[in-house]
């Protein structure tokens, strides 16, 4: 009976609004991620590369990955080991690559890989959790040779210590 009348009272005490002190102080002690960028691609050459193409992370802290496409091409970040050992809090989707861009979508929870498109910016919010040495690549096909970005270059190392 007491059970059923606290599940009964939950949406009155939503309504009311009493839990949001508290959802406050949670994102008020929130740290600041450390944010890192990544450039894929170039405006170059067709230019195939992540830049940089080696980053360390500590486990436990929380980062922001700013993956910025300045190239012509459709490029992702592909690592089911490095995703698996780490806790995404969200992938940002924005409309452009300018400070101002607006996010298009927001992507909560796991992730697998991030693609990104020509001329575009995605964050994604991550702890870093299991030490180790983990290889990133691009498995998009380009169209002229046939390859994959990897086979033409685009790989990187992620280490978490």
């Amino acid at each position: 009976m007491r059970m059923s009348l606290l599940w009964a009272a939950l949406p009155a005490v939503f309504a009311a609004g009493l839990l949001a002190p508290v959802a406050s102080i949670a994102q008020e002690n929130e740290p600041e991620p450390t944010v890192v960028q990544v450039t894929l691609g170039s405006d170059k050459d067709n230019e195939h590369r992540f830049h940089p193409d080696h980053l360390t992370f500590k486990s436990g802290q929380l980062y922001n990955l700013t993956l910025v496409n300045v190239s012509n091409n459709v490029h992702e970040i592909d690592s089911p080991d490095f995703t698996a050992a780490v806790f995404s809090k969200d992938v940002v989707v924005f409309d452009d690559i300018a400070e101002d861009a607006k996010p298009i979508a927001i992507v909560v929870g796991g992730v697998r890989e991030i693609e990104v498109q020509p001329g575009g910016r995605t964050e994604w919010t991550f702890v870093a959790i299991e030490p180790g040495e983990y290889e990133v690549d691009c498995k998009t096909d380009d169209a002229k040779t046939g390859k994959t970005h990897m086979q033409m270059g685009m790989k990187a190392t992620y280490t978490i210590e």
